[in-house]
Order: C-alpha cells, then sequence, then structure tokens
C-alpha cells in the first residue's frame, strides 16, 4: 500500500465517527490501509467499528485498554506497512481527494504540509450535520519547497507561532500537530510519540520527526477538515491541567535547546500553553472553584520558578504583539491581579 492512515479512537460518538470513516471510504483512490485503534472505548463504540470496518477493504482494528492518544498513535506506527503515513483524528473527516493529492506530490519529500480548514456540525437527532465547503476555492497556487536551514527554521518558528508566520494562504491554514500532513514512514518509525504528555505531544513529536527531514513541501490544497466538537480534548475542562502544564514545559524547555534560532518562537508557544491553562483550567465554565480560592490558585501558578525561569534573558521580538507583550509583562512582573482580570475578560 501506498498510504497507512492512523486513527485512533476514544468513545466518538457514533455519528461523528460515521462521518470520519465515509470521508476514508470515499476517497478517490483506494490504494491505502486503515489501522483504527481502538483506545478502551465502549462495548458500543467498538462494536460500530468493528461493523463499520467490514465495508472498508484493507482496514483493520485493534481493540485495548484506554491509555491515551500518544500510545495509541505508536501502536499505529508499528503496524504501519504503507510507504506513507498519515494522521486523523477521529471527530475530523478528510476532503475525498486528500489522498489523490498527496500522490501527486510525493517525489522525494519526506513531509508534505497541506492545508486544512475549519468547519462547524450539529448534531440533530444522531445525525452529524457539517456545513459544506467549497474546495474549488483553491488558494494562491504557491508551493513552499522546505531545504536550507533557514527554511526549516522559518517552518518551526511557523508550527510554534502559528498563522502569525510566514506562509500566508488566503482560506486554509496548517496547524502545529501531525493532522493534514503526510510523512514518510521509514522515518516515522525512527520516532515515538511522547506517552508522558497529555497536551502538546503533536507539537513535540513534530519537531522531532523534523529533525529526520532533509526536503519537504508545503502546498495550497486542501487535504484536512478540523470538524468542531464541544467535547474535544481543546474543549473540555481539565481539572489536571495545572500538572499536565509542568510536564509539557518541562519537555519542551529541552526540545527547545535543539533549536537555538527558535527562541522567541518557543516563548511564544509558551505564552500559549499558559493562556491554554487559563481557558481549560481557571476560566473553564465547569470550574466550579469560589473566586478567591480560584484566584489564590492562578496566582500561585502565576509565581511559581518553572513559568520564571522559562522567561528568563529573553527577549520579546517583533513576533509579539502589543497584547502578548502586555501578558509576558505582567507574568514577568508577577502582576497577579491584573493579568487575572485581563484573562477572565479574555476567556468570556
Amino acid at each position: 500500500m501506498k498510504f497507512t492512515i492512523i486513527l485512533p479512537i476514544y468513545n466518538t460518538p457514533e455519528c461523528i465517527l460515521k462521518s470520519c470513516f465515509d470521508s476514508i471510504a470515499k476517497q478517490t483512490i483506494k490504494d491505502y490501509e486503515l489501522i483504527v485503534i481502538d483506545d478502551g472505548s465502549s462495548f458500543e463504540c467498538s462494536s460500530f467499528i468493528d461493523t463499520y470496518l467490514m465495508s472498508i477493504p484493507n482496514s483493520h482494528v485493534i481493540h485495548k485498554e484506554n491509555e491515551g492518544v500518544s500510545v495509541a498513535r505508536n501502536i499505529g506506527i508499528k503496524e504501519a506497512s504503507g510507504d506513507y503515513i498519515l494522521f486523523l483524528d477521529s471527530d475530523n473527516t478528510l476532503p475525498l481527494n486528500t489522498l489523490e493529492i498527496y500522490k501527486k506530490y510525493i517525489g522525494d519529500n519526506d513531509i508534505i504540509i497541506g492545508q486544512s480548514i475549519f468547519l462547524n456540525r450539529t448534531l440533530i437527532d444522531n445525525n452529524d450535520n457539517i456545513e459544506n465547503y467549497d474546495y474549488k476555492k483553491i488558494n494562491e497556487n504557491i508551493t513552499y519547497n522546505i531545504e536550507t536551514e533557514n527554511d526549516w527554521k522559518k517552518l518551526i518558528n511557523h508550527v510554534l507561532v502559528g498563522r502569525s508566520e510566514s506562509y500566508s494562504y488566503k482560506y486554509g491554514y496548517f496547524a502545529d500537530g501531525p493532522c493534514g500532513k503526510l510523512f514518510k514512514t521509514s522515518l516515522v518509525k525512527q520516532t515515538h510519540y511522547p506517552i508522558e504528555l497529555k497536551w502538546d505531544e503533536d507539537t513535540v513529536w513534530l519537531l522531532s520527526y523534523f529533525d529526520l527531514c532533509k526536503s519537504g513541501i508545503i502546498i495550497p490544497d486542501y487535504v484536512y477538515n478540523n470538524v468542531s466538537y464541544q467535547l474535544s480534548a481543546t474543549k473540555r475542562y481539565r481539572e489536571n491541567c495545572i500538572e499536565e502544564f509542568h510536564n509539557v514545559t518541562k519537555v519542551e524547555i529541552e526540545v527547545e535547546k535543539k533549536y537555538p534560532n527558535s527562541k522567541d518562537a518557543f516563548l511564544y508557544h509558551y505564552l500559549h500553553n499558559i493562556l491554554l491553562v487559563a481557558r481549560l483550567h481557571f476560566f473553564h465554565p465547569d470550574n466550579k472553584l469560589p473566586f478567591k480560592e480560584k484566584y489564590l490558585l492562578f496566582a500561585n501558578f502565576i509565581k511559581e520558578n518553572m513559568i520564571q525561569s522559562f522567561f528568563k534573558e529573553k527577549k520579546y521580538s517583533n513576533i509579539f504583539d502589543i497584547k502578548n507583550k502586555i501578558l509576558i509583562f505582567l507574568i514577568n512582573k508577577k502582576i497577579c491581579l491584573l493579568l487575572y482580570f485581563i484573562l477572565s475578560l479574555y476567556n468570556k
């Protein structure tokens, strides 16, 4: 097989899972295998997976106990036999010509980065209604070849900083994780997802993959649909978010040492993680702690030495707008009450 699609699943609602499976089954070329890792789902979800996969040739499922998405993806990598790997999240979908597009660009590239789009969905009577999108609305016909050291630096900075950096397509975007990208299997099998991280494992893994690459390409074609889902990991309340943040920070401080030319981008990404903790923990509507207790925990979070050591001796470059410069200043000076007020408004 030319392609291996790796799809971890954990209790995704059937109607959403059907949309995901349909987008695979209806691909315009069939030169793929599908590896589903059922990461400890309910009996009902597991049964639905088994039933649906009977209609998709060259697909198989691995049922296992729940250990998280990183373990699931590592298992998928081990089992992969295609020449190239793409990752798919179970609440998202592929445009029906994704594999055909990738095949067109393979050449000698170790990574192909396509465009993703955000789509909205509504769930009515167990039906998944995803908004329509005109895929003929193609971006400017621009490709970026990634070959030189400066090219890779620019790409790394973009992954860490997001759409404020260099690759300006009018409609699409590419994010900091593995989805919406095609990877060479021989290189992927030299990597593994960090199982100790509960989030940001995507970014850490992607940076480790870049280390192995010689050439890549960024293309204007749409290859991935990021479909909103209210129970996705980026929207749920995370009770242990602070501990998870510390684990992510420890790993990313080590990763940063490999990329000394990207210090400002790592700082920007770190600030993004602080804002993520604010959104998914302190200011999430499911956090029922009273104001005083919540504020004291927040102030302690800001004042911890780990945060200060990350900001120490770093200068703020022009990748930071005035809003982010203010936030960094308040964090650095431990002006917690004003910072709390600003972030509470930011997360409403």
